[in-house]
C-alpha cells in the first residue's frame, strides 16, 4: 500500500467557477464523512454475537447509530447534488461526457434510488438528526426485550442506557417493515452501504473532473510518499463501547 500527500494551490482553487468550487469543496467534504462512517458500522459491528452480553449490547448500540447517521448523510449528499450539481446542466452535462461507464452508472443508480421515497429519507428525517418522542414511547409496551441499562461507578464514560437504543431501533425498524424487523434491519444495512459505495464512486470521480479541468496548475508542488510506522489491519480494527478507563484523561497527570 502506498500513499502520497498532495497540496492543491489556494489560488489556482479560488479561480475554479464559485458554484463548481463550492461543489468540489462539499464533495470533498461528503466523501470524507462517508468513509468515516462505513468505517465505524464495519469496526462496530464485527463479532456482535460475543459471548459477554454487555459487550454485545455495546456493539450493537453503536454500530446502529452510526448506520443512522450515515443514512443521514447519504440523504444530505444528495440534496446537495440537487441543490450543485444537476441545477447546473452544462457542468452535469460534461462531467457525464467524461466519466467511465461505471461512473455513470453509479451517478444514475443514486438518482434513480433517490427519485422515490427511500429508507434512507425515513431514517434522515425521524431519526438521525431528530428526536421523535413519540415513536420511542410507541413501541414500549409492545417490545420483548428487558429494559437493561449499564452504569460505570465512579464515572460516565461506559454508562450505556441500552433500553432506549432498543427502543430508537425498533422505532426506526418498524416503519420499514413493521412485518418482519429482522428483514428491515437488513434492509437498512444493505441499502445504507450499498448507496455509501455509489457516492463513493461518483464523488471520487467528480473531485477527478474538476482537478483535471485545472490543469497542472492547481497543483502545488509534486506529491510526496507518506511513511507510517505500523498500521493496524483493517480487519482487525473494533470499535467498542466498553473500555478500560483507569488510564483516562481524568487520571493522568497536569504535566504543564
Amino acid at each position: 500500500m502506498e500513499i502520497f500527500r498532495g497540496r492543491l494551490d489556494k489560488t489556482a482553487v479560488l479561480q475554479i467557477p464559485e458554484r463548481e468550487r463550492q461543489l468540489f469543496l462539499s464533495i470533498a467534504n461528503l466523501q470524507n464523512e462517508i468513509s468515516i462512517l462505513l468505517r465505524a458500522v464495519l469496526w462496530s459491528s464485527y463479532n456482535i454475537s460475543s459471548g459477554n452480553e454487555a459487550e454485545a449490547h455495546g456493539q450493537i448500540s453503536t454500530s446502529f447509530f452510526f448506520v443512522k447517521i450515515l443514512a443521514g448523510k447519504l440523504k444530505e449528499g444528495w440534496i446537495l447534488l440537487e441543490k450543485g450539481f444537476f441545477i447546473d446542466r452544462v457542468l452535469s452535462r460534461d462531467f457525464r461526457s467524461t466519466a467511465t461507464p461505471p461512473q455513470v452508472e453509479a451517478l444514475d443508480a443514486l438518482k434513480k434510488y433517490f427519485g422515490k421515497t427511500s429508507i434512507l429519507h425515513n431514517v434522515r428525517t425521524n431519526f438521525a438528526f431528530h428526536y421523535s418522542p413519540d415513536e420511542l414511547d410507541a413501541v414500549l409496551a409492545a417490545v420483548s426485550d428487558e429494559l437493561d441499562l449499564y452504569i460505570e461507578h465512579g464515572g460516565s464514560a461506559n454508562t450505556l442506557y441500552y433500553f432506549a437504543e432498543v427502543l430508537a431501533n425498533h422505532a426506526v425498524l418498524k416503519r420499514i417493515d413493521p412485518a418482519d424487523l429482522a428483514v428491515a434491519m437488513q434492509r437498512l444495512h444493505n441499502e445504507t452501504v450499498t448507496v455509501a459505495g455509489q457516492f463513493a464512486r461518483f464523488g471520487q470521480a467528480f473531485m477527478s473532473y474538476v482537478i483535471k479541468r485545472q490543469g497542472p496548475s492547481i497543483w502545488k508542488g509534486t506529491a510526496i510518499p507518506v511513511s507510517f510506522d505500523k498500521l493496524p489491519s483493517f480487519s482487525e480494527v473494533r470499535f467498542p463501547w466498553f473500555t478500560d478507563t483507569t488510564d483516562g484523561l481524568s487520571n493522568k497527570k497536569d504535566t504543564t
